[in-house]
């Protein structure tokens, strides 16, 4: 039971890590140095609790906000989710004595996917979002449908990583709620696959 708990855990952990980036890492962690819903006392990873790394991870999600508009700042952004969701992932499973760098390995993975997905999802919305605006005011100015695109997207961002703080906040109190949210995200890539394919196949006609 306990290996099934710590696996759930690790999954909620790094599907929060993919939907709010380091920040919910950095929450987590603080938790863990408060030793609230989990306690890396004693463990391998048991530095994911310490201040310093605390610190690390406040200074490194500062970094990542400040630059995240350019291309470089992307990269950062997913090298770091992609680490801090193997983390994640690893220290609960290192938590209850097991094997941590298979749950490094699929923390990593499944942080990046979720983080891609979140990606697509709000860059979606914040497009519908532009273009609703430029309908009802035709006359604007291009730039002010990218003013509108950039709001919305930080305004979904802030829901996003609103969401995320919660969801470690669940995963480490309640593990098991992790899977009906995997489920959910699987569910909503397999609809933006196949509305992808659709529009593909669309073209295709059109052709």
């Amino acid at each position: 039971m306990d290996t099934f708990l710590a696996i759930c855990q690790g999954i909620g952990l790094a599907i929060a890590v993919g939907l709010g980036g380091v920040i919910s890492f950095a929450f987590a962690a603080a938790l863990a140095n408060l030793d609230a819903g989990w306690n890396l006392d004693g463990a391998d990873f048991g530095f994911v609790g310490e201040p310093w790394f605390l610190l690390a991870a406040v200074v490194l999600s500062a970094l990542v906000f400040v630059t995240r508009r350019n291309r470089r700042g992307q990269n950062v952004l997913f090298v770091a989710i992609g680490l801090a969701g193997g983390l994640a992932f690893a220290a609960s499973l290192d938590e209850q004595g097991l094997l941590p760098w298979p749950g490094f390995a699929a923390g990593a993975l499944l942080a990046l996917g979720v983080a891609a997905l979140s990606s697509a999802v709000l860059e979606g919305a914040a497009r519908r979002a532009a273009a609703e605006s430029g309908g009802e005011q035709s006359g604007r100015e291009q730039s002010g449908a990218e003013e509108v695109r950039i709001a919305a997207t930080e305004s979904l961002v802030v829901v996003v990583g609103g969401a995320s703080i919660g969801l470690v906040v669940a995963a480490l109190f309640l593990p098991p709620i992790a899977l009906p949210v995997l489920v959910g995200l699987f569910v909503v890539a397999v609809g933006r696959r196949r509305a992808a394919g659709r529009r593909y196949a669309g073209l295709r006609i059109l052709r």
